[in-house]
């Protein structure tokens, strides 16, 4: 990958919180902090000694970066290293990258209709709509909505397969009746609880299948398109860190969002807005098809 193959001009239209999302279809704490980089770089936001202020909030381009912004700073025009790490990692962090999956899809990223398209895998291998399902189409804004994180199945897994090995191993060894008959409980409750989680897990991957290769389902032309240029910068940046000068400034966010951060850190230690404090919880991921999934449409589309 040669620099002179890459459009810069189109890059810099795609945001690096967008670029990092697109590539590998999680957000986290490395997107919320290329923003934040970002707009330090934009000049929106400054740092001074231990802290971060508020400097021009004209310069905050896109929507999303005021609402986070104001979310983080609230009523304050600075913050300190300390607070902001408690507030956009700890306190805000749910909060963050709902905003950033929000401005994907007010982006034109997520594709149209994708409830429509869930709806339909989900009833081509379930043809009778469960019955706790019916009614949900006519949820109102603010209705809570119970949604698993993506790495709950896994967990999940992990912890009753545990419990069943160990179980069976402890119910083998021991010849006491009554131990026996203890053990006999855990070990039949998570072999049943194994099954009802491998069978969400096949009927997900079903889904998936279903739907098309990894989340390309999920994106626009424009996405598509975006995604294929940030895959481009990523081997780019790879190969050539900080190839030039003029170029710094302008890719370090990106190179964050990728999770580059931390040779580019090295590289820029002198700054000291790349403190361990924006690195805290980089490896801390959410998923964006929770974010961006209108559910009420999505059950309404369901129980057609």
């Amino acid at each position: 990958m040669k620099m002179e193959e890459l459009n810069f001009s189109e890059i810099r239209k795609i945001h690096p919180a967008f670029a990092g999302m697109l590539v590998d279809w999680s957000v986290g704490s490395r997107e919320i902090t290329a923003t934040i980089v970002h707009l330090v770089v934009n000049g929106c936001l400054t740092v001074q000694e231990d802290k971060i202020l508020i400097n021009d909030l004209k310069k905050a381009k896109q929507e999303f970066e005021g609402t986070i912004i104001k979310t983080i700073f609230e009523n304050k025009k600075s913050l300190s290293f300390k607070e902001f790490s408690e507030i956009a990692y700890r306190k805000k962090f749910g909060e963050l990258i709902k905003i950033l999956s929000k401005g994907m899809l007010k982006e034109g990223l997520i594709a149209p209709e994708i409830e429509e398209k869930m709806a339909s895998a989900v009833r081509a291998i379930m043809p009778e709509v469960p019955e706790n399902y019916k009614g949900m189409e006519n949820l109102k804004e603010g209705d809570s909505q119970t949604v698993l994180p993506p790495w709950f199945l896994s967990a999940a897994l992990i912890i009753l397969g545990s419990i069943f090995i160990v179980s069976l191993i402890l119910r083998i060894s021991f010849d006491n009746i009554i131990i026996t008959s203890i053990l006999e409980i855990p070990l039949y409750m998570s072999f049943v609880l194994l099954l009802v989680v491998v069978s969400i897990f096949m009927v997900g991957r079903t889904i998936n299948l279903k739907l098309g290769k990894g989340y390309e389902w999920y994106l626009s032309e424009k996405g598509k398109k975006q995604k294929e240029l940030c895959q481009k910068l990523l081997k780019f940046m790879k190969k050539y860190p900080l190839i030039e000068d003029r170029l710094a400034d302008e890719l370090v966010a990106y190179s964050i969002s990728f999770g580059l951060g931390n040779e580019w850190r090295k590289k820029m230690g002198r700054s000291k807005l790349f403190g361990n404090f924006l690195y805290e919880l980089l490896s801390i991921k959410g998923s964006i098809g929770i974010n961006v999934i209108n559910y009420k449409k999505y059950f309404k589309a369901l129980s057609k």
